[in-house]
């Protein structure tokens, strides 16, 4: 069977040779060349369907193992701190086996901000965000902006 691609040159030709045959032989040519369009189409819908059913499948499944990774880290973080506490508690600072080393290290030293609004100019930083909604609004009410334009898409919809 033909590819959408050829079945759409085949149409575009027979439009083209619309004046120069007879009107007959052209309506039943037309008509079954639009028939395996319309085939064509269903059947990449199809596709297209078991595609989005497979993509859902794997998203819920990569929300499922975030989940349960996200549900492991926190076990792991509570046992953690649990023995560190423990550790610190009763005054130990190194415990050795034949598995494992574990002991109590002190960390680099971390910065604690407890208010923002105290911190000098020269130490922040600003993040520009264009508010793309309005901006769009103002567009269509006739702001004009180099580089900024409104444009009409098109998209396939299989209902």
């Amino acid at each position: 069977m033909a590819t959408l691609y050829e079945l759409r040159e085949q149409y575009k030709r027979l439009l083209e040779l619309a004046n120069e045959v007879d009107s007959e032989g052209f309506e039943d040519a037309l008509e079954h060349l639009t028939e395996s369009i319309n085939e064509k189409a269903e059947n990449i819908a199809y596709v297209l369907q078991e595609m989005k059913s497979d993509i859902d499948a794997i998203k819920r499944e990569e929300k499922r193992l975030r989940d349960r990774r996200t549900a492991l880290e926190k076990r792991h973080d509570r046992l953690k701190f649990y023995l560190q506490q423990e550790l610190e508690e009763a005054g130990i600072n190194s415990v050795k086996s034949p598995m494992f080393t574990i002991s109590l290290r002190n960390n680099a030293p971390k910065l604690v901000i407890s208010n923002d609004e105290n911190i000098p100019v020269e130490y922040q930083q600003v993040t520009f965000i264009v508010d793309k909604k309005r901006l769009k609004e103002d567009v269509k009410n006739g702001l004009e902006i180099d580089g900024v334009t409104i444009v009409q898409e098109r998209s396939v919809q299989i209902r």
